[in-house]
């Protein structure tokens, strides 16, 4: 929270897309020298489908970046990946609701139980991510949603708790 009452939420990946890129580098690089090496070609086609699979995850991560502008009252939006980008502005009086999905997971053995959140801004009945990055559900719940709801002049009263909600899962 900036000293405006603005918000600047990021979600990015650079360190990992750039490792992806990386290692489809070397990956490239081994199927061209084993290539080169080797009078049969295809002992590349195993060095060159991890660089591809490397690339294609490189590609498919998403950036996501929200500035909640308190003077503006707007928020300004990006998201991009490493070939496109889609961004928008939408006033405060815009933004229907902010929502947490909470998903539930149990271990392979059935002995264990994780859940995590994704927070959404609904937008013309539309729901759009927050960031890619799955949150621990109270952590959402009050440093995410909470501060968001009162910046956007929305009601910040919750229904149910979210402890409730996760007890039923």
């Amino acid at each position: 929270m900036r000293t405006d009452g603005s918000l600047h939420l990021k979600d990015r990946f650079v360190f990992l897309r750039r490792a992806l890129l990386g290692l489809s580098g070397v990956f490239t690089a081994l199927a061209v020298g084993l290539a080169i090496e080797s009078t049969d070609v295809r002992q590349g086609i195993g060095p060159l489908g991890g660089a591809l699979i490397c690339a294609a995850l490189a590609a498919v991560l998403e950036d996501s970046e929200f500035e909640f502008d308190a003077a503006v009252r707007e928020v300004r939006w990006r998201k991009s990946r490493l070939i496109g980008r889609r961004c928008g502005t939408v006033s405060f009086d815009g933004v229907e609701n902010v929502i947490v999905e909470v998903r539930s997971d149990r271990s392979d053995s059935g002995l264990s139980k994780t859940h995590d959140a994704r927070v959404f801004l609904v937008v013309r009945g539309e729901r759009i991510a927050l960031g890619n990055s799955n949150l621990h559900p109270e952590w959402a719940q009050r440093v995410v949603v909470l501060p968001l709801l009162a910046l956007l002049g929305k009601s910040t009263v919750v229904e149910e708790s979210l402890e409730a909600r996760l007890s039923r899962r």
